[in-house]
C-alpha cells in the first residue's frame, strides 16, 4: 500500500501543488521538498504488521427468517403504507379544507369590495341626480320668473292706454268743465 501510494504521488501534481502555494508566499523551497513531503504522507500511512494485527474479519451469519416472520413483516408493512397513506389522505383533505376556507375568504373580500364599489357609485349616482334635479328646479323657476316678467310686460300696453283715457277724460273734464 505504501509502495501504491508512493508511486502514485511522484507521478501526480500533488506535490507540486503545496510548493507553487510555499513559493507564492516568497519563501524558498528546500531542494528535498516535494520527497520529505512524501515521505511524511506515507509514514502517516500504518505499515502492514500494523495492518494485521489491528484489522479483524468478522463473519455474521444472516437471519433465515421463517414463513411466518416474512407474513409479519408483510403486515407490518402494509399497516405502515396504510397508515402512511391515513396520513397523506388527512393532509391532502386538511390542505382542500384550508383551499376552500382561503378561496372563500377571497370571495368575501371581492364581494365585500363589489358591494362598496356599488354603494360608491350609487351615491355618485344619487348626487348626479339631485344636482339635475336641483338643475331643472332652478331653470323652472327661471322661466316662471321669465314667464311673469312677460306677462307683466305684455300688459304695459293695455295700462298705458287705459291710463291715457283716465287722464284724456280727466283733462277733458276739467277743461269742459270751466267753459261758460
Amino acid at each position: 500500500m505504501r509502495f501504491v501510494t508512493k508511486c502514485s504521488l511522484r507521478s501526480g501534481a500533488w506535490p507540486s501543488i503545496p510548493a507553487q502555494r510555499l513559493e507564492a508566499t516568497g519563501a524558498t523551497l528546500p531542494p528535498d521538498f516535494e520527497g520529505r513531503l512524501i515521505t511524511s504522507v506515507i509514514e502517516s500511512f500504518p505499515s502492514e504488521d500494523e495492518l494485521r494485527q489491528r484489522l479483524r474479519l468478522r463473519f455474521q451469519v444472516g437471519v433465515i427468517f421463517l414463513g411466518s416472520e416474512m407474513l409479519r413483516e408483510q403486515r407490518l408493512a402494509a399497516e405502515e403504507r396504510r397508515l402512511i397513506e391515513r396520513i397523506e389522505a388527512e393532509s391532502r383533505v386538511e390542505r382542500l379544507r384550508l383551499n376552500v376556507e382561503e378561496r372563500a375568504v377571497q370571495q368575501q373580500m371581492w364581494a365585500d369590495e363589489k358591494r362598496v364599489r356599488l354603494r360608491v357609485e350609487a351615491e355618485a349616482e344619487d348626487r348626479k341626480r339631485e344636482a339635475e334635479v336641483k338643475e331643472r328646479i332652478h331653470l323652472m323657476k327661471i322661466e316662471a320668473a321669465r314667464e311673469k316678467l312677460q306677462e307683466t310686460l305684455s300688459s304695459w300696453p293695455i295700462i298705458s292706454t287705459h291710463i291715457q283715457v283716465k287722464l284724456f277724460t280727466r283733462f277733458f273734464y276739467t277743461t269742459n268743465s270751466r267753459l261758460p
